[in-house]
């Protein structure tokens, strides 16, 4: 008897399954069979027995990229690139590892993702302080094999790549593989779209200069002029590169050699860049006094809007040194003279540092471009918009075709062409429309909770301060508010957190949160503490309140900490102007500040009377027509709180230049010049430690001086009115660019400032090149006038200068 042949299954294993009727849970297929064939057999993807690969519930969910999410009223779907863990051999050329807050991740560029993505076990080992996600129980991410997928959360986190910080928010999933979005991957530079629409490259070569009548500097009725005789002190060293620099801006046709008398002349700062060489900046704060403002429209927010509005690409087109593009009026050249060892020039083009300079370039090219449709000029961006690609590139053919023939050429690093996603007036336009950018509100979103009542009062009046402009404050703050009472245990639980979240949104919304419109008087608010700066920028509203636009802070590098207090209060007012350099370009601006030393400094004092660090951030400054005023700390409370809860530098998207190594480049810069050995310096840092007087000195630099005079020790008071020019360098105490000579060693230093036996005048001269200490000019009178050998030889038998210089003689090596 033959056995009887095995039954086949009653269904088909090639024939995918209907999901109209049940199937098996565990192979797929229809149940009826009475013996299920996955009973004891391995999933391929999870590795558990007793079921199929194909409907396994731990299988990651392989999903395709498209370009934007679909949305509903209750509902955001997005389409992200496979998030698998088993990557395809093709991913292989697509990935780049980047530091996330400080951790390297290697992620999968996906330029068709609209979201980023991080598994939640890739998210733990970041150990984040504060691993609490932001709840998105409204994000779905669908893929085209079905099912969708609920993140666990999102969070902002900090990445570094090349050098350069940024904050990207990433959705945290359950499981799968990190994954770089489009946004992310093209404003990392990650991904570069190859758009070859552009091919004249006539725009961009060439330093340009536009076609036209020529711009006047108009000067206020009874403008004093301002003339110096003599150039500022320039080390012997950087002579050749200085006379290097002159030589190309005269062949470029930027100046002009000029001999005769003029009524302005201005004097010039040497300031060293990267490479290397040197940037010539000239000092025009006392002819800013006497230009008068020109008067134009900065585009408004509504104005931008109105243009893009539908607008589906996007093309930013920077000029090329904009200023410099501009010719100047003969009669208004020789305003702009300034001297040099080496002569005096003039600039032929309006130089930078102008302050109606931004006002002037704006009507002009608004001259240029008007009435173009999607076209918004602002300052030296234009910024280009379309619906459609074609409409785009017509658009944007037109406007190249415009500035070549008038003459003007374009920085090809910074031109952005044919985005989806661009920044422009301090906002971030996209298809979608106009949306705050999210750097401006960081310094409030990422504060961290209080940890002591101090820190308590200090939040607290903040809020006080921006009250009126939140609904119910004193209720939505009352949890935290109650931790001031005297008899209040420390406590920060749920109904604390919940109240500092919620101020938070409400400090960075409207109505406190004002739209920025540059039509309104501006303020600039900075404050620093011994570890942080922080500032924001105010504008002043229809009803007289002063309301804030944006915010930021920084903690302070080691380097920065140990900074004189009036350099750190100076950083942070130049650091929170070049944060908000977008909204201040062409706007007289008030800057805040609680430090009075400041106003002086940054109002009237002359560049070389400054600390050496001030020097370099004044020189900063130059570029903002800013005016300081000093306002008490008891109403300086907003940017005292963002300073005393700083964002930490890894967290914080630093402007292209590096702030710290500029200061410490223009700082070694001086220093090396000094007429003395290394020795020598060693040992009047030796000496000024010792000296008990220099010694409470530096403390006060460090630490702040007293707010009045009789607060100081009398053996100090000789100091204090010189407090704003006093810094310290090395352990050295700084007059300026001088050094701080201590008791012990000034009698050794007469007998060198009178090497030579020279006069008085002369002799003071000298010494006024390099050394410093209270009295100076009277000890130098009195010793000349002691001295046996000079009272003994005749005023033609006196010895000459030992090196010549345009400023007198040189202090003699020590």
């Amino acid at each position: 008897m033959h056995p009887k042949p095995r039954q086949k299954m009653p269904h088909n294993r090639s024939t995918k399954p209907n999901t109209h009727q049940a199937r098996c849970p565990n192979c797929g297929y229809d149940p009826s069979h009475a013996t299920c064939p996955a009973r004891g057999q391995k999933c391929k993807s999870c590795h558990k027995t007793g079921h199929f690969s194909r409907v396994c519930r731990s299988k990651p969910k392989h999903t395709r990229a498209v370009m934007a999410p679909t949305s509903s009223d209750d509902e955001t779907e997005f389409f992200v690139g496979s998030v698998s863990s088993k990557s395809a051999p093709s991913h292989t050329s697509w990935r780049q590892t980047i530091l996330v807050e400080k951790k390297p991740i290697n992620f999968l560029l996906d330029t068709g993702s609209e979201v980023n993505i991080l598994p939640l076990h890739v998210y733990h080992t970041l150990k984040l302080h504060n691993p609490t996600l932001q709840s998105t129980t409204t994000t779905r991410l669908c893929g085209f094999f079905g099912g969708k997928v609920q993140p666990r959360g999102q969070k902002r986190l900090s990445c570094e790549v090349k050098g350069k910080y940024h904050i990207l928010t990433f959705l945290i999933i359950g499981d799968g593989e990190p994954v770089l979005g489009k946004h992310a991957c093209v404003s990392l530079n990650l991904v570069q779209r190859v758009y070859t629409m552009i091919n004249d490259d006539d725009v961009y070569e060439g330093t340009g200069c536009l076609k036209g009548p020529p711009v006047k500097i108009k000067l206020t009725e009874n403008a004093t002029p301002h003339c110096v005789h003599a150039p500022r002190r320039i080390p012997l060293p950087l002579h050749p590169q200085l006379k290097a620099e002159l030589d190309k801006m005269e062949k470029q046709g930027i100046v002009t050699r000029i001999t005769e008398p003029t009524d302005s002349c201005a004097p010039i700062v040497i300031a060293p860049k990267k490479n290397g060489n040197i940037r010539v900046c000239v000092d025009l704060r006392m002819l800013n006094k006497a230009v008068a403002r020109e008067q134009f429209s900065i585009p408004t927010l509504e104005e931008v809007l109105g243009k893009i509005a539908g607008a589906q690409l996007f093309s930013v087109l920077d000029a090329k040194h904009g200023f410099w593009q501009i010719p100047l009026h003969p009669d208004s050249q020789k305003l702009t003279t300034f001297i040099t060892p080496f002569g005096r020039f003039c600039f032929n083009r309006l130089p930078f540092g102008i302050t109606s300079a931004p006002e002037l370039y704006q009507r002009i090219m608004s001259d240029l471009l008007v009435n173009l449709s999607g076209v918004v000029v602002y300052m030296d961006d234009v910024l280009v918009t379309g619906a459609t690609p074609e409409e785009h590139d017509a658009r944007l053919r037109h406007v190249l075709q415009i500035l070549q023939g008038a003459g003007l050429k374009l920085n090809k690093d910074k031109c952005k062409i044919a985005q989806e996603q661009v920044h422009f007036l301090g906002h971030r336009l996209d298809k979608h429309g106009i949306h705050p950018d999210p750097a401006k509100l960081d310094a409030i979103l990422q504060m961290l909770p209080p940890t002591t009542k101090e820190e308590v009062k200090r939040l607290m009046g903040m809020v006080n301060w921006l009250s009126r402009f939140i609904p119910h404050a004193a209720t939505v703050a009352a949890p935290i508010n109650a931790l001031m009472k005297g008899d209040t245990e420390w406590t920060w639980g749920p109904a604390q957190r919940s109240a500092f979240r919620h101020l938070k949104t409400l400090l960075t919304t409207a109505p406190t949160l004002a739209y920025y419109d540059p039509t309104k008087p501006t303020m600039v608010s900075a404050d620093a503490s011994s570890y942080g700066i922080g500032g924001y920028i105010l504008q002043k509203q229809e009803d007289e309140s002063w309301r804030p636009v944006a915010y930021c802070s920084r903690s302070l590098t080691r380097a920065e900490q140990r900074y004189a207090q009036i350099e750190k209060e100076l950083l942070a007012a130049v650091w929170s102007c070049e944060r908000f350099f977008i909204y201040l370009r062409g706007l007289r601006v008030t800057l805040q500040t609680d430090h009075k030393p400041l106003v002086s400094l940054i109002n009237k004092k002359d560049l070389c009377d400054a600390p050496l660090r001030c020097q370099r951030l004044l020189m900063r400054l130059m570029r903002y027509n800013c005016e300081a005023e000093y306002t008490p700390g008891k109403d300086l409370v907003v940017a005292d709180a963002l300073s005393r809860a700083p964002l930490q530098r890894d967290k914080v998207a630093e402007p292209d230049e590096d702030l710290e190594g500029e200061i410490e480049a223009h700082v070694h810069l001086i220093t090396t010049q000094w007429p003395a050995s290394d020795a020598k310096l060693v040992e009047i840092a030796l000496e000024t430690s010792h000296d008990r007087t220099l010694s409470a000195v530096i403390t006060h630099v460090k630490d702040g001086w007293p707010k009045y005079q009789k607060d100081v020790d009398p053996e100090l008071k000789r100091f204090w009115d010189d407090q704003d020019k006093i810094s310290l360098v090395g352990g050295i105490l700084t007059y300026g660019d001088r050094i701080v000579i201590p008791q012990s060693l000034r009698q050794q230093m007469l007998q060198r400032i009178h090497e030579g036996h020279q006069g008085v005048s002369k002799s003071r001269l000298r010494a006024n090149q390099a050394l410093w200490w209270p009295g100076m000019s009277t000890d130098i009178a009195q010793y000349v006038q002691s001295c046996p050998h000079c009272q003994d030889m005749q005023p033609s038998q006196r010895a000459e200068p030992l090196m010549s210089t345009p400023h007198g003689s040189k202090l003699p090596a020590t």
